[in-house]
C-alpha cells in the first residue's frame, strides 16, 4: 500500500531495510511475521507512524483523551449509582428493623394479653361456682 503510493519496487523498498527482494515480498504479502525493528525501519522509510503503518491509518490522536474522559464519566456515574443504592439499602435496613422491633412489640402484647385471658378463664369457674 505505501510501496505503491510511493511508486517503489519491492526490490528498492528490500535495499532499504537491507533484505532481500523475496523476504519483503514475503512481508509485504503477510507471509511472515515482520520483526520489531524492521517494522520501525518500515514506518521511518515511509515517513508514517508505526500505528499508521501496522493498522493502515492513523489514529486520531485526541482518541486516547476521549476514551479516557469517556471513562471518568462512567466512574462518575457509577460511583453516584453505588452510593444510590447503598443509600436505598441503609433506609430499607431501618425499615426491617423497625418493623422487626414492632413486629417484637406486637408479639408481647399478644402474650401479655393471652395471659390476661387465661387468668379471667381460670376466675370465671370460681366465682360462678
Amino acid at each position: 500500500m505505501f510501496r505503491l503510493r510511493r511508486g517503489l519496487s519491492q526490490e528498492e523498498v528490500a535495499e532499504a531495510l537491507h533484505i532481500s527482494r523475496v523476504s519483503y515480498s514475503n512481508l509485504e504479502g503477510g507471509n511472515v511475521r515482520i520483526i520489531h525493528e524492521k517494522v520501525r525501519l518500515l514506518a521511518k522509510f515511509f515517513g508514517v507512524d508505526l500505528e499508521e503503518l501496522l493498522l493502515g491509518y492513523s489514529p486520531d490522536p485526541d482518541a486516547a483523551g476521549l476514551l479516557q474522559t469517556t471513562k471518568e464519566g462512567y466512574d462518575v456515574k457509577f460511583k453516584a449509582l453505588q452510593k444510590e443504592f447503598d443509600d436505598r439499602i441503609e433506609g430499607k435496613s431501618a425499615e426491617l428493623a423497625a418493623l422487626r422491633s414492632l413486629a417484637a412489640s406486637q408479639q408481647k402484647t399478644i402474650e401479655t394479653q393471652e395471659e390476661i385471658i387465661q387468668m379471667l378463664k381460670s376466675r370465671i369457674p370460681k366465682e360462678n361456682a
